[in-house]
This record gives C-alpha cells, sequence and structure tokens, in this order.
C-alpha cells in the first residue's frame, strides 16, 4: 500500500462512521490511517481503531502526515478543523452543513486556494442513484420547463418531543442553526443542481416548537426563487412522526410544463425510485434503480468518497466544492433573516446576519 492515498477522519459520530469511515476502508486506493474524537469510549465499542485513534487533531496530523482527510465533527468545528488540515497540506471533505457563518466559509475557500488544496463538501444526495436519475431526467427535456420544486423532510429519532432526551450540539446557538441547516441544507444544495440554477432569493419561517430543548430552529419552511424564475418550497422538522418506520421521511416533487417528478420515501426504508409523471397521458410511470448494498447501506456515500479519492488522486476538481458549500449557507442565513425581518431576502448576501438576535425572536415567539 506504498503509494496509496493516507485518509483520516475527524469526528467519529455518526456521520463519520455512516458517511465516511467504512467507505475509505473499502477503498483500494487509500489507507485509513487515523481518527480523531474526544470521546475515548469510541475505542472500546470499535476496538479496531485503537492502533490509529486520537483525541487531539493536531497530533494525528503530525504523527500520521494524511493526504486526505474528511471533517465530520460539529458545525461551530468545521473551519477551525479544515483549516488545520490545509495548514498540513491536506485535501478535505468537509461534511455538511460547512459552517455557521459565511466569513468561515470564505476562511476554508481562501485557504484551500491559497494551498492549491482540493475542498469538498459532502453534499451526498448528488450521488445518489435517485436523484441522478431525476437530474437525468429533468436535464433531458422528459418534463418539460421546471416551474415548481417542493421538498419535505422529517427527522425525529434523536431528541426533539423527548424531554429526557439532549439534543447535544444540535440544539446549540453556537452550530448556527437547526433543523434548516441540517436537513435544508441538502435539499438546497439538491433543488439547485436539479435544476443547474442558483438560488437568488428566499422567503423564510423559522420556529422553535420546543423551546424547553432547543436554542434553534426545530421546524422551518422556506420559499426559494432561482435564477430563471422557478419556485421551490422546502419544509424541514425534527418535531414530526416519529415511530418504527417514520423516523426520516424525505420527499421531493418537481413539476414542469410536460410532467412531473417525485421521490418519496427514506431511502433506509424503501429501495430506491423515481416517479415520473407524462401530463398528456395523464399517468405515472415508477422508475426502479439498481440498490447496490441493500436498503440500509448509504451507498451514495460511497460514491462520493471514491470520487472525492480519485479527484485527489488524479488532480480533478472535485464538486460539490467548497463554492458550492456557501452558496448553501447563504440560503440556510437568508432564510432565518427573512424569518427575523418578515420580507423576502435577495442572495447572495452581503453580510453575516445576527443569529443571536434571530433565534432570540424567535424562542419569544415560541
Amino acid at each position: 500500500m506504498e503509494n496509496n492515498l493516507k485518509a483520516a477522519v475527524i469526528g467519529c459520530g455518526g456521520a463519520g462512521q455512516v458517511n465516511h469511515i467504512p467507505w475509505y476502508s473499502q477503498n483500494k486506493d487509500v489507507e485509513l490511517v487515523g481518527l480523531v474524537d474526544t470521546n475515548i469510549d469510541l475505542v472500546k465499542k470499535n476496538p479496531q481503531w485503537k492502533e490509529h485513534f486520537f483525541t487531539d487533531p493536531k497530533e494525528m496530523l503530525e504523527k500520521v502526515k494524511p493526504d486526505l482527510v474528511s471533517i465530520a465533527s460539529p458545525v461551530h468545528l468545521h473551519c477551525e478543523h479544515a483549516l488545520l488540515c490545509m495548514d498540513y497540506g491536506c485535501h478535505v471533505l468537509c461534511e455538511k452543513p460547512m459552517a455557521p457563518s459565511l466569513a468561515e466559509c470564505q476562511k476554508m475557500i481562501d485557504k484551500a486556494t491559497k494551498k492549491n488544496l482540493t475542498l469538498g463538501l459532502a453534499l451526498d444526495k448528488r450521488f445518489s442513484t435517485v436523484f441522478g436519475k431525476a437530474r437525468e431526467l429533468i436535464q433531458s427535456g422528459q418534463i418539460g420547463q421546471p416551474l415548481f420544486v417542493r421538498s419535505h423532510l422529517v427527522m425525529n429519532q434523536y431528541w426533539v418531543g423527548h424531554p429526557d432526551r439532549d439534543p447535544g450540539f444540535r440544539g446549540k446557538l453556537y452550530t448556527g442553526g437547526g433543523a434548516f441547516q441540517d436537513l435544508g441544507s441538502h435539499y438546497l444544495d439538491i433543488s439547485s443542481w436539479l435544476l443547474d440554477e442558483k438560488i437568488t432569493a428566499v422567503y423564510g419561517q423559522i420556529d422553535i416548537c420546543c423551546p424547553e430543548q432547543m436554542e434553534v430552529e426545530d421546524q422551518a419552511t422556506a420559499l426559494i426563487t432561482f435564477e430563471d424564475g422557478t419556485k421551490g418550497l422546502i419544509e424541514c422538522s425534527w418535531v414530526g412522526p416519529m415511530d418504527q418506520y417514520h423516523a426520516h421521511i424525505e420527499e421531493m416533487w418537481i413539476y414542469g410544463t410536460d410532467g412531473a417528478i417525485k421521490v418519496l420515501g427514506a431511502q433506509r426504508i424503501e429501495l430506491p425510485n423515481v416517479g415520473l409523471w407524462d401530463r398528456k397521458k395523464r399517468q405515472w410511470q415508477l422508475i426502479s434503480l439498481p440498490c447496490d448494498l441493500g436498503q440500509f447501506s448509504h451507498y451514495q456515500y460511497k460514491r462520493m468518497v471514491d470520487e472525492f479519492v480519485a479527484c485527489v488522486k488524479d488532480g480533478r476538481r472535485f464538486f460539490p466544492d467548497g463554492e458550492d458549500g456557501k452558496r448553501t449557507i447563504e440560503c440556510v442565513l437568508g432564510a432565518y433573516l427573512s424569518s427575523y425581518t418578515g420580507k423576502k431576502v435577495a442572495l447572495p448576501l452581503q453580510a453575516d446576519p445576527p443569529l443571536a438576535k434571530i433565534f432570540e425572536k424567535a424562542r419569544k415567539q415560541s
């Protein structure tokens, strides 16, 4: 494995364990040499990590000298960890959301440019067969001119509505946001990618339904406008239904002049499929897609990691990149500002909005 790239992961919680660690381990061009987390109990649960486990990212970088690093730490640490890794000459794949502020996003972009390093964002839905097929159908004109995109997301397997559960860092103001930052960032990016259009305006409404647990929003709605005039609606909630099957719900509809596309159901539950509606025939066609590793595979992350490794190895540019990540954060912050002012917000933003005041107002209205 002498010629292989050396990889490391900073942040070995849920995102690190699901989205990054297993896929570096399976990639033939990579040797996973470093794992970093402050929770040393993780080694007890994963004894195979012991040889490569660190609690300090700087110590890991100095000792194992990785070529590329995935950043899967809490959101408010993304910028700090990414800048540190790039100072050591590492290419970086950063989990979404990129960072709490535009200023931090720009620092990451500037550092990558200065060091001539790859900065990728783990907006993994671009690597899903479902959304890849949806993009193919849209780009080939199967639904005509897109008119409206609607996304509905619910995730409630962790904390909200359960007073005995601690939401951890996700419920804290220092993360820079809640449900819309966490869930909405996926669908802001994928909507823009599907239509190949940037988002130019947003009108948002955020709510803190469980103020005894949350310092940031646990429910959000945003109406977005794209460059070509297409409209979109994104609904995100951490307070939706929770049972054996509905802890995680994802639905997306794209309406066009000649038809429509639907993507329904969380991929953890249902095999991937895309519905295509023909407006003239007034009928749906269900397009089934191959499911590489079964319904619990999270296989889109493997494609993402494999592409990141290949881009680093071949000197190609990886997408989504830092600019994509920053645009997503810009939309999130625009929705927060809109909720605060009660007005539609034009993008790009000129400065970071006053998040403390925004969430203070949301809490008072809860």
